[in-house]
């Protein structure tokens, strides 16, 4: 049997395309109270407003005998609600405002794909702590320290007021600075990066390949290898080298900043 969707609100031009997720709308407090026993573990609940958040936790008979299943929120919620919700349900998912979690349509695409778990639906910036926390299609969260997005080489700095998620998902908006999902994904889950690099060395195996993938994760260029050429960085990279010294290769892993046996594993 597939997991359910329930949407709590009522249905809107905004949020029609929440019926290609084959969702239930929960618009009244008997909707939501015939819903509640049909819940399992893997459902989602998407609730449109603060108000509907609040109708959906009045209509829950207490003590409640399960968890509803996940919940991705579209809008801002007080914190008392927040930490009632962690009693219902396994993973939250939540927002600044309508900014930072993706447009309906974008949203419903990226919680059909298969790889909902390589891309961001929401996430909530807190400057204090100097911390984002960022949740995905799948629902699960990871939070990455606002020190991850250095001014690029033009020099733009991140504007953290004009944080949007866009692009299905695929990148983080700062005002006119932008990062990926994957960069982000690549340096902050170990799984993500595991995943990635098996798929890359099943395709591209050696020295050369992973010497490339690491120089560009470091923001280096060839010719930034001290006692080696931009040209030897090249052929290394291409596979015209058939036997690298190793003082090449130790010059190469002192600059990359890893151990010389681990630069073909990224």
């Amino acid at each position: 049997m597939s997991n359910a969707t329930f949407v709590v609100g009522r249905k809107s031009r905004k949020h029609q395309r929440f019926s290609d997720l084959n969702a239930v709308w929960l618009a009244s407090t008997g909707d939501i109270r015939r819903a509640v026993p049909q819940a399992r573990k893997g459902d989602l609940w998407i609730v449109s407003s603060q108000h509907y958040m609040e109708h959906l936790l009045r209509a829950i008979d207490w003590p409640l005998p399960k968890r509803l299943g996940d919940l991705l929120v579209l809008d801002t919620l007080r914190y008392a609600i927040i930490e009632a919700l962690h009693s219902v349900f396994y993973h939250i998912a939540l927002t600044d405002d309508n900014r930072t979690v993706l447009p309906c349509e974008q949203l419903v695409a990226v919680l059909l794909s298969d790889k909902k778990r390589d891309l961001f639906i929401s996430g909530v910036i807190d400057e204090t702590s100097e911390t984002m926390t960022l949740w995905r299609g799948d629902r699960t969260s990871i939070v990455v320290p606002l020190s991850a997005f250095p001014p690029s080489g033009l020099g733009v700095h991140p504007d953290w007021s004009r944080f949007e998620i866009t692009d299905f998902g695929q990148t983080l908006q700062f005002g006119d600075y932008q990062a990926s999902s994957d960069a982000v994904l690549y340096e902050f889950d170990i799984e993500y990066r595991r995943r990635l690099n098996h798929a890359r060395r099943n395709k591209e195996k050696g020295l050369g390949p992973g010497l490339r993938r690491l120089r560009k994760q470091r923001g280096l260029r060839r010719d930034q290898f001290p006692g080696l050429s931009a040209k030897t960085i090249a052929r290394i990279e291409q596979g015209e080298v058939t036997r690298v010294q190793t003082r090449t290769i130790n010059i190469l892993a002192g600059k990359l900043g890893v151990p010389s046996e681990e630069i073909e594993s990224y």
